[in-house]
């Protein structure tokens, strides 16, 4: 019986150090991320053409600093074409097309998803006529890890009465998901293990 008690402490630490050394990986990954150049600007962009057409990007990080939920609609009427909006999350199913969507997706993102920071200084540009193609990295603060995760925005700006405006846009995970997947299996590993650990300890001290 001491033994196996011995054995189930011990998968239990192991798990334990697994899951803590997966997590040092992907905050490692998000820091060495941060790090690539990313600042394309094509020959179709100058200077002033930079300025105009990312003012609605610098809206939108604004948005995600500030996380008012009760000016969600108008950071969308402000800074987003969206008649024919198409929006593309994280997650499996998240795709928006519609105002209503769109609101709803900055709404959650806004109250749940945690800190996010985006790099639109360094955003990648490319314009042909009065649309533009946009590609910017930023991060997040998962609340579960309290740790920062890459991620890309890629998408496209339309001029529409003097004004641009985000008009398509997907939101990428930048970093290697295997490390989030073993890392849960070895949380859901060390808590059986420890489980059978406490049970086994407690037969053997009621013994």
């Amino acid at each position: 019986m001491f033994a196996a008690v011995c054995i189930f402490g011990g998968i239990s630490v192991l798990f334990v150090i697994i899951m803590i050394v997966l997590n040092i990986k992907v905050y490692m990954q998000s820091k060495s991320e941060s790090k690539i150049p990313f600042g394309y600007i094509s020959n179709s962009v100058n200077e002033d053409d930079k300025k105009e057409i990312l003012e609605p990007l610098y809206k939108l990080k604004e948005g995600y600093v500030q996380r008012d939920i009760q000016r969600v609609d108008q950071y969308v009427d402000e800074i987003m074409e969206t008649e024919d909006i198409l929006i593309l999350g994280t997650n499996p199913r998240e795709v928006f097309k519609s105002r209503e969507e769109v609101i709803n997706l900055l709404y959650g993102d806004w109250k749940y998803w945690g800190d996010v920071r985006l790099d639109v200084d360094n955003t990648a540009l490319h314009r042909i006529g009065d649309v533009a193609f946009f590609a910017l990295k930023g991060d997040t603060k998962l609340d579960i890890w309290r740790i920062r995760i890459p991620v890309k925005i890629t998408g496209v700006l339309v001029k529409k009465e003097s004004r641009w405006l985000i008009n398509k846009m997907q939101f990428v995970a930048d970093f290697n998901s295997n490390y989030i997947i073993f890392s849960l299996l070895a949380a859901l590993a060390a808590t059986f293990a420890l489980a059978v650990f406490a049970g086994l300890f407690v037969i053997y001290l009621l013994k």
